[in-house]
């Protein structure tokens, strides 16, 4: 169902309009709309080839949770094009355009499933975690997967509170390379510097995993000061972008975990670190538990969710200082980026308590490039 998407835009001052390079086919004075896509909604990919926007549907948690899903929709209306069923619960997507194949992590069951977005059909599904010796669970869960084209690897956090690993899998033949140990404390946030040959993982105990991606082992380790929950991250030329989500709910479980840290004053900002060493070049404050972020580097603009505002916020890549935003009426989780029309595209998920199985939904967001006069 396409329902006509009713949102707020905010523009700031004359000296932070967006760039010029921004200027594309996506606009504000074009219909917005949301589609809804079924209950548990998650990671989103776009896809240039098929011009489509992927989401990965997980379909709720009970027993009678409906089916788990890849649904793909049409990049400018969000008309639903095709929904592949999907034998476990989806969660993250990494996207291999080039090949046709989208890898799909299905967090609760500890396994990967790659699609065959051309013919839109499931190819393999690949184990990773074993279950825990009382049959319950998965050793560990799958939140993020991250592919680097350039040598064929797939990069996949196993998380847990004490032993997680970082599955590495040979993406042509779908054989697990290695498992390098020792990733931290619940990692969660990835970003990949493919030419430098460094992946950077951050964990829920303040700090950045580096992992040299040639000879597949950790590099080195930074901890953030006053960086508590470092959730998402992002790379371009150096710089590492974070979004440090400061969620209150989470701050009493870190503190029962990991007791030997001060966890007090927890925040929610936006930080640009220097990726050789980790220091803080910039941090920007904000509102509304920041979790995903993403970059278009041509505009020079970084997108991030703001979720319990619901909104989507625009950041300067180079000052992190705000240049838009826009309210939408649900939680925003996700996100995608079009960025030759400079779409974004993002997940809309319900308050958690009492709605499980009800419907979320996918939107489209355009930015004004101008800003709003008298202001």
């Amino acid at each position: 169902m396409k329902t006509h998407w009713i949102f707020a835009l905010l523009a700031t001052s004359s000296a932070l309009a967006l760039p010029v390079q921004a200027q594309r086919l996506c606009s504000p004075t074009t219909s917005h709309v949301q589609t809804v896509v079924g209950p548990g909604v998650y990671e989103l990919a776009y896809s240039p080839s098929q011009d489509a926007v992927y989401a990965a549907v997980a379909g709720g948690f009970n027993d009678d949770a409906p089916p788990s899903s890849l649904v793909q929709l049409d990049a400018a209306t969000l008309q639903e094009q095709s929904r592949l069923l999907l034998p476990y619960r989806a969660f993250g997507l990494a996207l291999d355009d080039q090949a046709n194949r989208l890898y799909v992590g299905h967090s609760l069951q500890g396994r990967i499933s790659v699609i065959d977005t051309q013919r839109n059909r499931r190819l393999h599904t690949v184990q990773l975690s074993q279950l825990r010796p009382d049959g319950k669970r998965y050793e560990h869960d799958l939140r993020g997967l991250i592919l680097d084209k350039s040598q064929g690897l797939l990069f996949v956090p196993g998380l847990s509170a004490g032993q997680s690993v970082l599955f590495v899998l040979d993406s042509r033949n779908l054989a697990l390379k290695t498992r390098i140990p020792d990733l931290g404390f619940y990692p969660t946030g990835l970003a990949l510097d493919e030419q430098g040959g460094r992946l950077y993982v951050s964990t829920m105990a303040g700090e950045i995993v580096v992992i040299d991606t040639r000879a597949l082992r950790i590099q080195e380790r930074w901890t953030l000061p006053g960086v508590h929950q470092p959730i998402n991250l992002a790379y371009y030329q150096g710089r590492l972008y974070v979004t440090d989500q400061g969620l209150d709910s989470i701050t009493p479980w870190q503190q029962r975990l990991l007791p030997k840290r001060d966890w007090s004053g927890s925040r929610q900002q936006v930080l640009m670190l220097d990726a050789t060493d980790g220091q803080i070049l910039a941090a920007q404050p904000v509102q509304g538990n920041p979790l995903a972020i993403r970059l278009d580097t041509a505009a020079g603009l970084a997108y991030v969710s703001e979720r319990s505002e619901r909104r989507v916020a625009v950041y300067s890549l180079d000052t992190l200082r705000p240049v838009a935003a826009a309210t939408t009426d649900k939680l925003t989780n996700s996100l995608a980026l079009d960025t030759r029309t400079g779409r974004v595209y993002v997940s809309l998920k319900n308050p958690a308590k009492g709605q499980e199985l009800q419907d979320e939904s996918v939107g489209l967001l355009c930015f004004d490039p101008t800003p709003q006069s008298g202001q």
